[in-house]
């Protein structure tokens, strides 16, 4: 089952990094985005990705937002 996470970083992300991670921008946030994964082995694989971007995770934190809220179109 997917789930969807919170994860802010440290620094304003451009849309094209935000796109490269596969989330979508939080709605007021310049740091922060939501992001589904599918299991522990791609929540991991995405928190790689953010280290090879040399970005610092502040937070990761699951939410209960609906996979289909008009805030992620």
């Amino acid at each position: 089952m997917t789930k969807t996470y919170e994860v802010t970083v440290r620094g304003r992300l451009s849309e094209a990094v935000i796109r490269s991670l596969g989330a979508s921008p939080k709605p007021d946030s310049d740091t922060s985005v939501l992001v589904d994964v599918e299991d522990r082995s791609a929540l991991h694989g995405f928190i790689h990705q953010l280290e090879n971007l040399g970005l610092e995770l502040v937070s990761l934190t699951p939410t209960t937002e609906p996979q289909d809220s008009p805030e992620r179109h």
